[in-house]
This record gives structure tokens, C-alpha cells and sequence, in this order.
């Protein structure tokens, strides 16, 4: 059993747009300042990867997380589904937020079980993001630990009080195509420079349908042929 929020109000065409929105910024290396604007990393539809050692997804994957953006994007809902046979049953629902006074993350989350718990905590750098969960007894039940390997790839890692690694999720993230929206490759030129393979898979991860290239010389973009590229 698990609470449901209203999603009425988002279309998901109006939800993709804000998981697009500041493309450029998932390959930037730039510090991100703000508490609540690194928990918009979070933002997004996610999928479990076949080991949390590697960023490979299967075709139908165990674990799918849906984070939707909620008021002024410095809060989501959380719902995460697990596969059973041919369905995906909700295994927990969390409300994430940003709390200004304390400039602090706080979850109030419930399981499958029906287990309810508050969680905080915060990043501790860029990347690195702590949540500390708590019973409604007041009792320290786990500590969770977000490594974000960038804005597409989050380690998750569940520890017990006597820091007992309980269980290691790693997502992906696995935003959908079908809004058909596209991207000039001017945009992420650095990007592209460096590592264009990553780029553009990191580019197929944030939801991008199609792409406008650049810098087509000699019948090659990017130093390769057209068809390979």
C-alpha cells in the first residue's frame, strides 16, 4: 500500500520540458551552489542499470523511479516501481523538498509494507548527497547516500545505523522521447569536442528525439563519417 499523488496538474509534455531545461548544465563543470538547485539532478524518470558497477540498462529493467517536479521545482514526488513478472507493482512513494529556514532536504516517504518514515540531510558537495531516515518513533532506521556520477547516472547506496551496507541501486536516467523534441549539438559544442560519444548519450538520456549537428568538413562530422556517426 502505498499514497498516490495527483499528477493532474503536469502533462508530461510540460514535465519533459523542465527535465530538458538547462541541458548545457548537465555537462558543465560548474558548482552548483545552491542545495535546491542540486536536488533538481533528481528531477526525472530513472531506471535500474544491471549492476550498480555498471551504467548498462536492460530492456526491461527491475527498478523504474518516476520523480516529478512539484510547486516551485524545489520539491518532487517519488514513486518507485518493481517489477513482478509481467507488471510494476509501487514498492514506496517519497515527498522530497527543499527547505529553505535550515537549508536543509526533507523526505516523508512510506513503503510497500506500509512503513512510514522523515528523512533528512543535504549534499555535502556537488555530487555527493546524504539522507538520514527516521521512524515515526523517532528511531534511526537508514542512512542513504546519493553519488551522482553525472545528471544521468546516481549511485544509491542503503546503510543500516551500524553502517551495514543493506542494499546499492544504481539509475540512469531514462527520459522519454515522445514529445519529439530536439537539440542543436552548437549548444554542447565543448561537450562534443571532448568526448562526443558520451555527450550524445548523455543527450539520449535527458529525452532528446532528434539532433542538428555541426561542423561537417572533408564529408565528416566530428572527425568520422556521416553513416558511423
Amino acid at each position: 500500500m502505498t499514497y498516490n499523488f495527483s499528477l493532474q496538474r503536469f502533462t508530461n509534455k510540460t514535465i519533459l520540458l523542465f527535465l530538458l531545461i538547462g541541458t548545457n548544465s548537465a555537462f558543465s563543470q560548474m558548482s552548483i551552489s545552491k542545495q535546491s538547485d542540486r536536488l533538481q539532478q533528481y528531477v526525472g524518470f530513472w531506471v535500474s542499470s544491471i549492476d550498480y558497477k555498471t551504467d548498462s540498462v536492460a530492456n526491461v529493467p527491475l527498478i523504474k523511479m518516476n520523480n516529478y517536479p512539484k510547486i516551485d521545482h524545489t520539491t518532487m514526488s517519488v514513486d518507485v516501481l518493481q517489477q513482478d513478472g509481467e507488471i510494476y507493482n509501487h514498492t514506496l512513494t517519497e515527498l522530497i523538498g527543499h527547505d529553505a529556514k535550515t537549508d536543509s532536504i526533507f523526505a516523508l516517504g512510506k513503503s510497500a509494507e506500509g512503513d512510514m518514515f522523515l528523512g533528512k540531510g543535504g549534499f555535502t558537495s556537488d555530487t555527493n548527497w546524504i539522507m538520514k531516515d527516521r521512524d515515526f518513533t523517532g528511531k534511526e532506521t537508514m542512512t542513504v547516500t546519493f553519488d551522482f556520477k553525472n545528471q544521468t547516472d546516481v549511485h544509491l547506496i542503503g546503510t543500516n545505523p551500524q553502517n551495514k551496507i543493506l542494499w546499492q541501486t544504481r539509475y540512469i536516467k531514462k527520459n522519454p522521447k515522445d514529445k519529439n523534441i530536439g537539440i542543436q549539438l552548437v549548444s554542447v559544442h565543448e561537450q562534443m569536442q571532448k568526448n562526443p560519444k558520451e555527450t550524445l548519450k548523455f543527450l539520449d538520456r535527458m529525452g532528446y528525439s532528434y539532433i542538428e549537428t555541426f561542423v561537417y568538413k572533408d564529408r565528416s562530422f566530428l572527425w568520422t563519417i556521416p553513416i558511423r556517426f
